[in-house]
């Protein structure tokens, strides 16, 4: 999936990040975690793929790590369950991203639990791609 993502990075065409994986995922014959099952099931094992889409409601660049880390708020056409989609997750992207609060993006990753006990749910992201200011 890395390498994937990488090489429509390059060259997105015609593609949407959102379009671009999901048909790698049903020529797998695989399926994305959705955010509202992420948020409703708190004992959910980690590492599943996962695209979820949201707007930054706080982002703090560790530069002694190379990465930054995201609070997100997840957007209501993120999914059907509306009520549900709009609840916090964090998002941690290894690489430094500049000035995204208040942006809307989608990000993918694997899923990585909670973060602690009864904390949101956490996406290491692989790529994070901004859809535009809200």
């Amino acid at each position: 999936m890395p390498l994937a993502v990488q090489q429509w990075s390059r060259h997105p065409g015609s593609y949407s990040l959102q379009e671009f994986v999901n048909t790698l995922m049903q020529n797998a014959g695989a399926h994305l975690l959705g955010l509202p099952v992420a948020l409703a099931d708190p004992d959910h094992a980690p590492g599943e793929w996962a695209l979820w889409t949201a707007t930054v409601r706080d982002a703090r660049v560790d530069r002694a790590g190379n990465r930054t880390l995201i609070e997100a708020q997840g957007l209501e056409d993120a999914a059907p369950e509306a009520k549900v989609a709009k609840s916090a997750f964090l998002v941690r992207y290894p690489h430094v991203k500049e000035g995204l609060v208040g942006v809307s993006f989608v990000a993918l990753g694997r899923y990585a639990g909670r973060d602690g006990s009864g904390g949101p749910p956490v996406l290491d992201a692989i790529i994070v791609v901004e859809r535009g200011k809200n």
